[in-house]
């Protein structure tokens, strides 16, 4: 009877080990899934800042007959590369600099990251007036949104 016992009692000892280990081993992953995805986020702005501090109205390539994109952003820099960021059709933020490949720097962006704003803070279509490029970068991971945004003073 006392072997029985000890028998039960093990198995209740280790069932509830076992559920501390998944539950643990959960908040792991999930704490790593979303600070990885912070990590990008902030690693894309980062880029994009860098990236933005060479923009001069005047070198903003608009992609369509002059109108400016909220999903694409292009332009001649300072050292006279042309850098290309794009939202591609697959939900990604890619990143090119004159005839290199793609880099892909986020994915499953849910919405278009640029707008174009006036001295006045409304947006604009005209790249003569742009005076401040705000970026939102709102990503989905795991099912929770991570956002990060930004506005950006263009030189004159």
């Amino acid at each position: 009877m006392e072997l029985v016992v000890s028998i039960v009692v093990l198995g209740i000892l280790s069932l509830v080990g076992y559920g501390i280990i998944v539950l643990n081993a959960r908040t792991f992953n999930s704490i790593k899934d979303n600070t990885v995805s912070h990590w990008d986020i902030r690693r894309a702005m980062q880029i994009l800042r860098q990236d933005i501090q060479e923009i001069r109205p005047d070198n903003i390539i608009p992609p369509i007959k002059g109108q400016l994109s909220a999903s694409e952003l292009q332009f001649k820099a300072l050292d006279g590369k042309v850098i290309y960021w794009r939202l591609n059709s697959s939900d990604i933020l890619q990143r090119k600099v004159d005839t290199q490949p793609w880099m892909t720097f986020l994915e499953k962006v849910q919405t278009a990251p640029f707008s174009y704003l006036d001295i006045k803070g409304r947006v604009t279509n005209n790249k003569s007036k742009v005076v401040f490029i705000k970026v939102d970068l709102n990503t989905l991971n795991a099912n929770k949104n991570v956002t990060l945004s930004d506005k950006f003073y263009v030189r004159n």
